[in-house]
């Protein structure tokens, strides 16, 4: 039985209640988004950009003195819908490189670290050992720049690199009241798969001009070509590869968080994730259902059963559909098959024969600053676009700090898989899941920023579903053995 939080325990809220909050999030983000478009169709965008980072910053504040679950999801609608704000205020007040809209998400995770400093004993904490470890060398990495005087690029970066962490942090210094969680995701789960599918596979069969705009002005190579079913869809994203990280997360997540929406949303996502024409996430979202029919039960082994069925024959309703796309998706995959003839692959197998020469010039690392975001704002040596997870890690931290950073990154998603396993709590296997097939795409991607938020937030998310788990079966054996002495 649950009291109220004055008497020291938490009452989550009802499933309505926190149903209409996650509504009026979405309502109050697509306002904000609105009003500036406006101020950009009349030729204000200069004031539009300041304008959606100051309302952003002002609608988290007010959400989450609500709720730590509602600011949360909060920050997830903005992670998902600034990248498309951001293209359509470009469209009309014209591109600006530097734009301050895109990093929005991240100035909204810097209202967590109040939550990490106040949670008594936090980085003690067992749980969060290897989190504190990934920090700790994350920080080095900071410092690294600086003593490079690169303090700029080295800010911007950490933008990057502290947010994923702090939401692993958040959710464990909330693990009290964690119930409340799951009524939050149960709506934004499915409501956000229903609009970035929705818009994906409107830009892909006719796309609106802000995206045809910013594929023509960021002269990006691997997003297609800007005409009907000539685009790699990104969404709302910037890019397909981003796109197709968060869609395989809320794929997998929609296992467990779910609604009447996700009968429609579940089988729409399965054809678009594959249109995206990522491979390694796709298989990687493959890779995370399989695991909730092994390790699920009832419900949720049947619905990854399901969803597994599903993929198999999604290629062959989008061919009936679409014979092009059909005929796109064959050329893609076979080339698993002959990685030579396939010039991404091949790219990548350069930077990996070259990778320990790279890293062996410089041992100590480069600090994050050169890498990513923060590279961009760099006069020295940088690397602006890395797509290799260990590389650039490696270059950014060297050999001791990198080599922390990933024991402690795989470390966790293993943690968050026995943590799933311990407290047999379908929500922590889905959770799980997420963590376990974003940590396996590391050989192809970067895992901060964006494409490492669903990684250590699922994680801690399953972390702190088991450490409530605990805590509530030491009280029914503390009320038990009480009773029975009585």
């Amino acid at each position: 039985m649950y009291h109220s939080r004055r008497r020291g325990l938490y009452a989550p809220p009802a499933r309505h209640t926190s149903a209409f909050a996650t509504l009026g999030q979405l309502g109050a983000v697509a306002g904000v988004g609105a009003g500036c478009i406006l101020l950009a169709m009349i030729h204000l965008a200069a004031l539009a950009r300041p304008l959606y980072v100051v309302a952003a910053f002002w609608l988290a504040l007010r959400y989450r003195r609500q709720s730590a679950f509602a600011y949360v999801t909060l920050t997830l609608w903005f992670w998902s819908l600034s990248p498309f704000v951001r293209r359509v205020i470009d469209h009309f007040g014209g591109f600006n490189v530097t734009n301050i809209v895109i990093v929005t998400p991240n100035i909204l995770c810097g209202i967590m670290i109040w939550d990490m400093v106040t949670a008594r004993g936090l980085l003690r904490r067992r749980e969060a050992a290897l989190g504190a470890i990934a920090l700790a060398c994350v920080t080095y990495g900071l410092i690294a720049s600086f003593a490079r005087g690169e303090v700029v690029p080295g800010l911007i970066s950490a933008a990057d690199w502290f947010c994923p962490l702090a939401y692993f942090f958040f959710f464990l210094s909330h693990a009290d009241t964690i119930d409340e969680a799951d009524k939050y995701f149960g709506t934004f789960i499915p409501l956000n798969t229903a609009i970035v599918v929705a818009y994906g596979f409107y830009q892909y069969v006719s796309p609106p001009p802000w995206d045809v705009q910013w594929v023509l002005d960021t002269q990006l190579t691997n997003i297609g070509v800007p005409v009907p079913f000539g685009l790699k869809p990104f969404s709302t994203m910037n890019d397909p590869g981003l796109f197709a990280v968060w869609l395989a997360a809320v794929l997998l997540l929609s296992l467990h968080f779910r609604n009447a929406l996700t009968v429609v949303t579940l089988p729409a996502a399965l054809l678009l994730l594959p249109l995206t024409l990522v491979r390694s996430v796709t298989a990687s979202a493959v890779l995370g259902f399989v695991m909730a029919v092994l390790l699920g039960r009832g419900r949720m082994a049947r619905s990854g059963l399901l969803v597994i069925v599903m993929v198999a024959g999604a290629g062959g309703i989008l061919t009936l559909l679409d014979p092009r796309s059909g005929a796109t998706l064959v050329k893609r995959f076979s080339t698993i098959e002959n990685l030579g003839n396939d010039q991404s692959a091949r790219t990548r197998a350069e930077i990996y024969a070259s990778a320990p020469a790279m890293i062996a010039t410089h041992p100590m690392g480069l600090g994050i600053g050169a890498l990513g975001r923060g590279a961009l704002a760099s006069d020295a040596e940088g690397y602006p676009v890395m797509d290799s997870g260990p590389l650039a890690i490696y270059l950014a931290l060297g050999w001791f700090a990198g080599t922390l950073y990933m024991l402690a990154f795989f470390g966790v998603t293993a943690q968050a898989l026995k943590a799933a396993l311990d407290c047999r709590s379908p929500a922590a296997l889905a959770l799980a899941s997420v963590a376990v097939s974003g940590a396996s795409v590391i050989l192809f991607t970067n895992v901060v920023g964006l494409q490492g938020v669903p990684i250590w937030l699922a994680s801690g998310y399953a972390i702190a579903l088991d450490i409530r788990s605990r805590k509530a079966a030491r009280v029914f054996r503390a009320t038990a053995s009480h009773a029975l002495r009585g």
